[in-house]
């Protein structure tokens, strides 16, 4: 799906700058080892599952992990509303 915004293409640098900054910050140099601890023990939560989201459209990481602890926290999201 295409939005429909005003989109330049020479903002693309700029995006993979800001990419490669958080997670510089977030990741601490290791991606996976970021997804495995501090992701996976917020999956369930926006941030958290953004971050794999965007991540996951990049490929070459293993989430199996991640997605273990989201099937034990899906159920406790429904229990809630």
């Amino acid at each position: 799906m295409r939005l429909l915004l005003p989109y330049d293409a020479s903002a693309d640098a700029d995006i993979a700058a800001l990419a490669e900054e958080i997670l510089t910050a977030q990741a601490d140099g290791d991606v996976q080892a970021w997804i495995d601890g501090a992701l996976t023990e917020r999956a369930g939560q926006s941030a958290p599952d953004f971050y794999i989201t965007a991540l996951a459209s990049q490929g070459g990481y293993d989430f199996s992990r991640y997605a273990e602890k989201l099937s034990g926290v899906i159920p406790a999201l429904g229990a809630a509303e």
